[in-house]
């Protein structure tokens, strides 16, 4: 996945109360929208590190930018992480099926996605963390406030 590339179809499940699958998120569901696809697990430091902003960019661009923190490991941690913490992006899981077809094979894997449905930016291992959020933000019309 890189890009350029036509985003994959793909349906997650939201993660609820106590670890449980919820209502189905679609990629069809996302048009329109620009989309920041965040493959994590609670093991992974760099992607605990980077969950505060991409959390407090879901908040500053509510309706706007749409962040999903895919988690690949434990949703009942996940879940609680997310409830501790209080982080506003949309928490989902997935058994690797999705993130095959994304080729994440280092997490944090960031991909930000335009509101056409075309991958803008692929982050392996987190490093460009600042980049990818300015270019969300840019793609959404927004003032960028990364740092």
């Amino acid at each position: 996945m890189e890009s350029g590339d036509e985003v994959p179809a793909f349906a997650l499940p939201r993660i609820e109360a106590g670890g449980k699958p919820g209502a189905l998120v679609t990629s069809d569901s996302l048009r329109g929208k620009v989309v920041v696809l965040d493959f994590w697990a609670t093991w992974c430091q760099p992607c605990l590190r980077a969950m505060p902003h991409l959390s407090a960019l879901a908040a500053r661009a509510k309706g706007t930018i749409e962040v999903l923190s895919i988690n690949l490991d434990d949703p009942v941690a996940a879940r609680e992480l997310f409830d501790r913490e209080g982080y506003q992006t949309t928490l989902l899981g997935d058994a690797g099926d999705v993130a095959d077809r994304f080729g994440v094979g280092t997490i944090p894997h960031l991909v930000v996605i335009d509101r056409d449905g075309i991958v803008r930016h692929v982050a392996r291992g987190g490093g460009e963390l600042g980049e990818l959020i300015g270019l969300a933000e840019h793609l959404a019309g927004l003032e960028s406030h990364a740092h």
